[in-house]
């Protein structure tokens, strides 16, 4: 039998186990055989990078069995044991979510939104959905590109200090403009004014990243960015949520105490923050200080560390990680169902209040072209009723625009999932959007059941 029948065998047994059977916690326990990818090279077979050039179908099987699969104890799924507790039951850390599929499952075994998660004492998260992952993970990564090569005029990947002046502004090839603030640092802290989801980081005069700096010190020449496709938002410029493998490796972290040793996300200091290609060919950013660097490893280079002493080593490797993400970029995007009652009307009306300025509806680039996902993908302050307390005593108060693709089937709304339909989300809305707001308010009864019937007309498929 050959590798790749294989890796079929196993990855239909897996995904048969889980897709014939009704979600509850039982499904969830229940093992299945599971095989292990290193990356390896696209022209030696055994390997991710081979599986997925010769064999895509059987790649993408072995992403969706890894990502609906129930990790155990002994594979290393497990809270991280640094969690400061706030009691001996409950260590201060986002629920414990051993698979993908315990959150993401509506629709079952698809890669759907579903419940609300707890992120830490404080907060929570609405659970996205990732139908359309692969369309916004270029997306992002092209008009990141554009972004950088706005202001770097002589071209040298780097906006230099001299460079760092003007608004920055895309067009999004459908007649809009969407405004990402400004290359200078207006206000003095050493940081060009960005939106927050503008992802900045500082070089040097050789263009080597700096781990920290700002532009007030000497020793920094420039910055560089990319603009972050996923997450709801946070500190201003996190890296975390870059890329879509970014998100992968991120979530299988914070969520399930899976650390992946994957050196794609690692650059070299010479690279100058860019990391090595994703699965699906997406230059990715460094990540800076993965918890599993493999900086100690066995002969046949597996990581022999251990960060968050669970006593599992390489508990995920970079082809496991490649298998998923090549799984996730082939999630086809959402669907506008135009054919139903009071869409066309509900549309003219969405407009009219002034929603598409932020959820704007289709951006085009080149060869690619993105339709129906409703988001600028910058940050906005929505007023006080979605600002988020911080264990710190500081409040988050820029949110990204939630792509509204699918959002028919992505209930509840708010990336705090506080709003348990789609009228009150509308209602909630204030700051930045309070006369859009006020102007669906002042609606009548049928008005607003024509946008909603719009808004109902996004779906996942």
């Amino acid at each position: 039998m050959t590798w790749s029948a294989v890796l079929r065998a196993a990855t239909l047994m897996g995904s048969a186990l889980l897709t014939c059977l009704a979600l509850d916690s039982t499904v969830l326990e229940m093992p299945t055989p599971r095989v292990r990818l290193a990356r390896g090279q696209v022209d030696s077979s055994g390997g991710a990078a081979w599986m997925i050039s010769q064999d895509p179908t059987t790649a993408a099987r072995l992403g969706r069995a890894l990502f609906q699969r129930a990790f155990t104890a002994a594979e290393g799924a497990s809270a991280p044991a640094a969690a400061p507790a706030l009691s001996a039951a409950r260590p201060a850390r986002l629920d414990f979510a051993p698979s993908c599929l315990q959150c993401h499952n509506v629709p079952f075994g698809e890669p759907g939104a579903g419940a609300t998660a707890v992120r830490d004492a404080f907060t929570v998260r609405s659970t996205p959905h990732l139908f359309g992952a692969g369309a916004l993970d270029q997306l992002a990564a092209i008009l990141g590109r554009d972004l950088l090569a706005q202001a770097d005029r002589d071209g040298d990947g780097t906006i230099a200090r001299s460079e760092a002046v003007g608004g920055a502004h895309l067009d999004t090839g459908t007649g809009a403009q969407v405004d990402f603030g400004s290359y200078a640092d207006g206000d003095g802290d050493g940081r060009p004014d960005l939106d927050p989801a503008v992802v900045v980081w500082f070089v040097d005069a050789s263009g080597r990243r700096l781990s920290g700096g700002d532009l007030r010190l000497v020793e920094v020449a420039g910055y560089r960015l990319a603009l972050r496709a996923f997450g709801a938002g946070g500190p201003p410029h996190a890296a975390a949520g870059t890329t879509l493998r970014a998100a992968i490796v991120g979530a299988f972290a914070l969520h399930a105490g899976l650390q992946a040793q994957d050196h794609v996300l690692i650059a070299r200091p010479q690279d100058g923050g860019w990391a090595g290609l994703g699965a699906a060919g997406v230059r990715q950013v460094d990540a800076g200080a993965l918890p599993d660097l493999g900086l100690t490893r066995d002969a046949e280079g597996l990581s022999l560390d251990d960060p968050d002493r669970d006593g599992v080593c390489a508990e995920l490797l970079d082809g496991d990680i490649d298998v998923v993400e090549w799984f996730l970029t082939r999630q086809p995007s959402p669907r506008e169902r135009r054919e139903l009652p009071g869409y066309a009307e509900g549309r003219a009306r969405f407009i009219s209040l002034g929603c598409a300025s932020c959820h704007v509806p289709s951006w085009r680039r080149g060869t690619l072209t993105v339709d129906g996902l409703y988001s600028d993908l910058r940050s906005h302050d929505l007023g006080a009723d979605f600002h988020e307390p911080q264990a710190d005593g500081t409040r988050l108060r820029h949110f990204r625009s939630a792509p509204l693709w699918g959002v028919a089937h992505s209930a509840p709304y708010g990336h705090d999932g506080a709003s348990l339909d789609l009228d009150a989300v509308i209602r909630r809305h204030g700051g930045e959007a309070v006369a859009s707001a006020r102007a669906y308010a002042a609606m009548s009864a049928a008005e607003h059941a024509e946008v909603l019937a719009f808004l109902r007309a996004l779906v996942l498929r």
